[in-house]
């Protein structure tokens, strides 16, 4: 089986999503891929930020007759499998995240909320939201022209790992999501249930957040669409993917093919 692609963990906004309407609905040719895949053994689960509640919904609308493995949501948080045409969340793994997530805050809070008040007390920022407890993300929009300032103080955090930013731009906007919540976590956790290792798994995303599953350590087959972000593009090159022409699930499906015909 060494070096057989056997399963494929694919986003959903821009990747899987995008360029057409209705936007609640896989396109068709993306339907009949994924319904192919089941011909050819391979078997195929979500990784994305939707509720896997919702994403079941999207499944069934589209008209999808394969069934996925797993269904991960809120960027790692959340793992939930299909029995009997029901979407069951699982409570142990879930309830694993919160436990963590609280000792994360109880970790971080008096740095965050120092942060907070001086960002706050020199007028750095028109917004700033620190999002304890459960996700632990912090979002901000500085005031026009303090962008640089402003992430300043958040340069101690990135640096130890303790967060990554959602997009690396820095920019006047910013979001931080913090390490554990990430895309990479969570499919390691399928490949452990599955029995299945990175040389037989196939991964497709086009956002920043989708980074944690392109790496070699996780994925040997990795595809992104014309649409990715340029730091996405980078990662699958480096790894020796495909970056496909057709933008969003049409350039998934493109560049998948060149892999596996």
């Amino acid at each position: 089986m060494k070096n057989k692609i056997r399963l494929f963990v694919f986003d959903f906004d821009g990747t899987a999503l995008g360029g057409y309407f209705p936007y609640e609905e896989f396109p068709g040719p993306f339907v009949d891929f994924l319904d192919g895949l089941g011909k050819k053994g391979v078997k195929w689960a979500t990784n994305t930020t939707w509720s896997p509640d919702a994403q079941y919904g999207l499944i069934v609308r589209s008209g999808v007759r394969s069934r996925p493995v797993f269904l991960s949501g809120q960027t790692g948080r959340q793992l939930a499998t299909v029995k009997r045409g029901r979407v069951v969340h699982d409570e142990a793994y879930e309830r694993g995240v919160i436990v963590r997530e609280r000792i994360f805050w109880r970790k971080h809070w008096r740095e965050l909320r120092r942060i907070g008040m001086e960002l706050l007390r020199k007028g750095l920022v028109e917004r700033l939201e620190l999002n304890g407890v459960n996700q632990n993300i912090i979002s901000f929009k500085s005031r026009k022209g303090r962008g640089d300032k402003v992430w300043r103080y958040f340069e101690g955090l990135l640096r130890s790992g303790e967060y990554y930013e959602w997009d690396p731009s820095h920019g006047e906007e910013g979001i931080l999501l913090p390490r554990m919540m990430n895309k990479g976590g969570v499919l390691t956790e399928m490949q452990h249930r599955l029995g299945i290792g990175p040389e037989n798994t196939m991964v497709a995303g086009d956002g920043t957040n989708d980074l944690h599953m392109f790496d070699k350590r996780r994925a040997h087959w990795m595809v992104c669409p014309a649409n990715a972000n340029r730091y996405v593009k980078q990662a699958v090159r480096k790894n020796h993917g495909v970056v496909a022409k057709g933008k969003y699930s049409w350039g998934i499906v493109e560049g998948i093919m060149k892999l596996m015909p």
